[in-house]
C-alpha cells in the first residue's frame, strides 16, 4: 500500500456505512430504530477519522508521516488529511470495494442540483455537508452552491432529538 508510516496506527474503517442513531421524521411521526445503510464518498471516512468531536487522529496522522506540525506550519493539517484521504481511497481500491470520490459526487450532484433550480426553482440543502473539506474550491459546487436555500424537507433521516431515549418504569 503507498503510506506504510500509517501503519503504525492500526486504522480502520468500514466499507459501508451503517447508521443507527438517527430518527426517521414522517408525518409528525419520530422513529428511533430506523437505521439505513448508504455508501461512503472519500471524504465521509476522511471525516470520521480527522473531525475533532469524531476520532481526531489528524495529530497522529501527523506524527506518523514526520509533519512539522508547530503553530507556524498550519498547511500539516491539510497535508495529513490529503494523505489519509489517499490511503483511505487506495484500501478501498486493494479491498476491491467501490468508492466514490468528492469530485466525482460534486459533479453528479452540481447536475442533478441545476435540474432542481429548472423544475422548482430552488434546490433546499445543506452546503456544509455537500462541500466537501478536501479541495473544497476546486470544485464548481463551491461558489455555486453557498447560496442554497437551506432548509430540511420531510420525511427524512435527522439527528435525534435532545431528550435522546426516556426510560419509563
Amino acid at each position: 500500500h503507498d503510506y506504510p508510516q500509517l501503519d503504525v496506527l492500526g486504522l480502520k474503517w468500514f466499507p459501508v456505512p451503517v447508521v443507527s442513531s438517527m430518527e426517521f421524521h414522517v408525518g409528525g411521526l419520530f422513529f428511533t430504530a430506523a437505521p439505513f445503510v448508504g455508501w461512503f464518498a472519500d471524504h465521509e471516512v476522511v471525516r470520521n477519522l480527522v473531525d475533532k468531536g469524531r476520532y481526531n487522529i489528524l495529530p497522529a496522522v501527523a506524527k506518523a508521516l514526520e509533519l512539522d506540525s508547530s503553530p507556524a506550519n498550519e498547511c500539516w493539517k491539510e497535508e495529513a488529511s490529503l494523505v489519509l484521504n489517499k490511503a483511505v481511497v487506495s484500501s478501498y481500491r486493494n479491498a476491491g470495494v467501490s468508492m466514490v470520490s468528492h469530485h466525482s459526487m460534486l459533479s453528479e450532484f452540481i447536475k442533478w442540483y441545476e435540474m432542481e433550480k429548472k423544475t422548482r426553482g430552488y434546490c433546499p440543502g445543506n452546503w456544509k455537508w455537500i462541500i466537501p473539506p478536501i479541495g473544497a474550491s476546486l470544485c464548481d459546487a463551491y461558489l455555486k452552491l453557498n447560496k442554497m436555500t437551506e432548509f430540511t424537507l420531510k420525511p427524512a433521516i435527522m439527528p435525534p432529538r435532545p431528550a435522546g431515549w426516556k426510560r419509563f418504569t
